[in-house]
């Protein structure tokens, strides 16, 4: 519904646990590293050791999200779920350009537009019905080499959005000096949008996450 199997069913299921548990209270939002690395049921249980009290966080890290796509998706979710806290995970990669990867596009689909103040029928049968939504959704199967990806995603996602790793990736080699990145004027203005979301009443914390181990 949003050209992203990754981020409907990371969508399906922030819906079904604010059914489950009530209004949202911290959407995290970042991309592979916060997909993969931050886990929302450990948080709500430390911090429900520390204080006593309740925390209903959900993990919206989306693979090869940049900044260009992350302000205006941030924008989206913040009009569609009215989190009181984003928490967004950036590293200096966010700022390069993000190529044609589907996730940075996803604030101009219908689903986009229809959380940013430009309602359509189409934006609001993806809003509101999910058999349109799922109509939508076999367009995946019928390409067999999504097949296995949709599938891995779907069964690999927890119900707080987490998707852990098991084992160890694969090396990379990257060097530990001189790397250079590139920040674009979409980049900047993605940020912008992030900051500006304050101004709609929502707290918002920015980690600055590594590109690579120590």
């Amino acid at each position: 519904a949003v050209d992203s199997f990754e981020l409907d069913t990371k969508l399906y299921y922030l819906e079904q646990s604010i059914r489950q548990s009530g209004p949202l209270d911290c959407l995290i939002l970042g991309d592979s590293m916060t997909n993969n690395g931050v886990d929302p049921g450990l948080i709500e249980e430390v911090y429900r050791r520390e204080t006593g009290s309740t925390i209903h966080c959900f993990n919206l890290g989306i693979p090869a999200l940049f900044l260009d796509g992350s302000g205006p998706l941030a924008e989206a979710l913040v009009n569609r779920f009215h989190p009181k806290l984003l928490v967004v995970l950036l590293s200096v990669r966010d700022f390069e350009p993000s190529g044609d990867f589907p996730i940075n596009a996803a604030a101009h689909s219908s689903w986009g537009q229809q959380n940013l103040g430009q309602p359509s029928l189409r934006g609001w049968a993806v809003n509101s019905l999910y058999g349109y939504r799922y109509l939508l959704s076999l367009r995946y199967w019928l390409n067999p080499s999504n097949r296995e990806q949709l599938a891995s995603t779907w069964n690999g996602t927890t119900s707080t959005g987490f998707i852990p790793l098991y084992g160890r990736g694969e090396e990379r080699d990257l060097p530990s000096a001189g790397l250079s990145f590139q920040r674009t004027e979409a980049a900047q203005k993605g940020f912008d949008t992030l900051l500006n979301l304050k101004q709609n009443g929502v707290h918002l914390l920015i980690i600055d996450a590594p590109i690579q181990p120590d």
